[in-house]
């Protein structure tokens, strides 16, 4: 669905004042593409309970070796951290295309 999103929005033609859109879905496309990619070997479950973070991963990561693990977890969990910023990244090059 986001390849599609991706696709269709780049293919349009949009107006000048519009380009920061373009920016921040095209942002928010692939950041959701490669976290759909991760999805594929690794169930993750992030919790927050008491102050404390805990990221649990479940999935057939157990067959990979060793380098391998380390790269899909620190990449999962660096796209679960990315989501936080992507999304008011977003809501503020919109508030900056509508303010000009």
């Amino acid at each position: 669905v986001y390849f599609f999103v991706l696709v269709k929005w780049w293919r349009r033609k949009i107006e000048s004042h519009a380009s920061t859109y373009r920016i921040g879905i095209t942002v928010m496309c692939v950041s959701a593409i490669v976290q759909a990619l991760l999805q594929c070997f690794t169930i993750t479950i992030h919790q927050i309970h008491n102050n404390v973070y805990t990221l649990v991963l479940l999935a057939p990561i157990g067959w990979m070796n060793e380098g391998a693990r380390q790269a899909c977890t620190a990449a999962t969990q660096t796209m679960i951290f990315l989501i936080w910023e992507w999304i008011p990244a977003s809501c503020i090059l919109q508030y900056l295309a509508l303010c000009r």
